[in-house]
């Protein structure tokens, strides 16, 4: 069994699933990028007046570049934290994990998979930039003239090779970052040592597949953060060099990542596989237990010191989430660092990143929010044999379910308030984007609870 026919079997798989869906979701996900990309290149060309000047709405070639860079950002973070999923966490990594198979073709299978998503996000960001090459002369759209004689082509040429750098950062540099996150989780030596250093601070060995991950998120969303201005024209350099040499850096570091991992995959990759396995199915080895943060300790003394004794179920779900779900976590923690460094750093793109990013962290928190009603976290026909019953359990979901706002999204939204040159439109575009996610938790809570 090698890496191609590895690889045949589970397109099999996907196909049969896919014929299996109705409508428009049994479309390959090829049109579905491609047609994302067409209405995305329609908006951006709408934006720089290609319509009329009375259908530009007043929006410049910083909204457009905003728009771009924005979408492509979000669609390879998607990308970088499948990752994990590709290689370990897939619904046949159990089949697979107990068969004979080397570690170089399990890993070559990831990262042809991981290869092919970023392709997809590539294609829709190749046809939204041609919305800057048709839409004309990039002056008369806002466009300053410190780059020289900049063109819409060029224009377009820029915002590709950003989206290319992304698309090498998420098909090749993310599959192996999470090899070395799986050898990691694999490896009881580290895993002793940072024990030993972390003293209460201990986490579950499977957070190393979303601080990995989530670091290299965190790196792509910079670099992009960095070219912006070069991108449309604003600037010549970045703040941290010149802008070819970043990106030039930053493909390299991929490309020659993803060939050390291809090299260390066969002593790796099959026992990474293995172990995480064997942690995600308590049947097969020990329970690997996690404890309450200090944060979630507070809660319970203070909040939730109750009658109903809705501390209980609260101090199961922050063991179970934390544990079964890590890379969430890392993810409201890369977010809230993120919004720390717009603030102190004051890009001029910082409202658009921060709602961004914003509204990434309140995506999440909905995510988490409807796994606090499902397995493994909770089974609900068993909720009402708790001592909390149902009011306490219903109690406890909604406070951990809010914490996440309040500790991931509104310190960050907070110190960008403070920070921005204009704090009123700061405040209206953040409030909007913690109050849509604060209601949509609240919405996925209600929805989702047992009857009385």
């Amino acid at each position: 069994m090698n890496a191609q026919r590895l690889l045949a079997w589970g397109e099999l798989e996907d196909r049969r699933r896919r014929q299996r869906r109705r409508g428009l979701a049994r479309l390959p996900l090829w049109l579905w990028g491609a047609a994302l990309g067409l209405a995305g290149g329609v908006e951006i060309a709408r934006r720089l007046g290609l319509f009329g000047a009375e259908l530009a709405g007043g929006a410049t070639l910083a909204g457009a570049s905003k728009l771009y860079l924005v979408a492509v950002v979000g669609a390879y973070t998607m990308v970088i934290f499948g990752s994990p999923f590709r290689l370990f966490w897939r619904h046949d990594a159990a089949v697979l994990a107990r068969l004979a198979i080397p570690g170089r073709s399990l890993f070559q299978v990831g990262l042809v998979r991981s290869v092919r998503a970023a392709a997809r996000v590539l294609v829709a960001a190749l046809i939204a930039a041609g919305g800057f090459a048709i839409a004309g002369d990039p002056t008369a759209a806002g466009a300053d003239a410190i780059a020289g004689s900049i063109t819409s082509i060029d224009l377009a040429v820029r915002h590709l090779a950003v989206a290319c750098a992304g698309a090498l950062i998420a098909g090749f540099l993310a599959p192996a970052m999470t090899l070395l996150a799986g050898a990691m989780v694999a490896s009881d030596k580290l895993q002793a040592t940072l024990d030993n250093l972390g003293g209460e601070l201990r986490a579950p060995p499977s957070s190393w597949l979303g601080v990995l991950p989530g670091v290299t998120g965190t790196s792509l969303a910079l670099l992009a953060m960095a070219t912006a201005g070069w991108a449309r024209g604003n600037a010549t350099t970045t703040i941290v060099g010149d802008p070819h040499t970043l990106l030039f850096i930053a493909t390299a570091v991929s490309a020659l990542a993803a060939v050390i991992a291809l090299r260390r995959a066969d002593a790796v990759m099959a026992p990474a596989l293995r172990e995480v396995v064997a942690l995600d199915r308590e049947r097969l080895a020990h329970v690997d237990l996690v404890k309450p943060t200090a944060i979630d300790r507070l809660v319970m003394r203070t909040l939730l010191a109750g009658a109903d004794r809705a501390a209980v179920v609260f101090h199961k779900d922050a063991r179970l989430s934390r544990r079964r779900f890590p890379i969430p976590y890392f993810f409201g923690f890369a977010g809230l660092a993120t919004l720390l460094i717009l603030a102190a750093t004051q890009p001029d793109d910082l409202i658009a990143w921060a709602v961004a990013v914003s509204a990434f962290i309140g995506t999440y928190g909905v995510v988490m929010a409807r796994r606090l009603l499902t397995p493994p976290t909770e089974h609900l026909r068993f909720l009402s044999t708790l001592p909390a019953g149902h009011r306490g359990g219903t109690r406890a979901k909604r406070t951990r379910a809010l914490l996440w706002i309040g500790c991931y999204l509104v310190p960050g939204a907070a110190a960008v308030i403070a920070r921005a040159p204009a704090p009123a439109s700061a405040a209206i575009a953040l409030g909007v984007t913690a109050g849509a996610a604060l209601v949509a938790t609240l919405v996925v809570l209600r929805t989702g609870a047992p009857d009385e």
